[in-house]
């Protein structure tokens, strides 16, 4: 993990920009990646796994990389624009055990994810979480 944490701890305090109207620095994607890398360990993430995200820019969604990172398990992005038919085959291939899902994407997603061959968990990424969301 040192590798990937070393620059952040370089430029520990500069802002992040993000067009959110918030301001994040680099120490605080750094301590949200930290809390949720090791709430993905709890939840039972390992190496082999995969973790998607269907988002736009967000904070949060450079935290869920970060994360994914940390863990060592595998990154899977998906684009937020894909249509139903899309993602479905997307989410086929990549299988992920987690997937961080937008305000956008969140309806499309939960309804292919009642339809999937395996136990994939979908994490809201905006400020207003999901019910039953991995707790961090």
């Amino acid at each position: 993990m040192g590798y990937l944490t070393l620059p952040l701890q370089r430029t520990i305090n500069d802002l992040v920009d993000i067009q959110t109207g918030k301001h994040y620095t680099w120490k605080d994607i750094l301590e949200r990646s930290t809390i949720l890398s090791v709430a993905l360990r709890n939840y039972g993430i390992k190496v082999e796994d995969r973790i998607s995200v269907a988002a736009e820019n967000h904070p949060h969604y450079v935290v869920s990389i970060c994360s994914t990172l940390f863990i060592g398990a595998t990154f899977a992005p998906l684009n937020p624009a894909y249509t139903e038919r899309e993602f479905t085959h997307m989410l086929e291939i990549y299988q992920p055990r987690v997937l961080f899902v937008s305000r956008r994407t969140e309806n499309i997603l939960a309804k292919i994810a009642s339809t999937v061959s395996w136990n994939m968990k979908l994490i809201e990424l905006d400020d207003k979480p999901l019910d039953g969301n991995i707790i961090t």
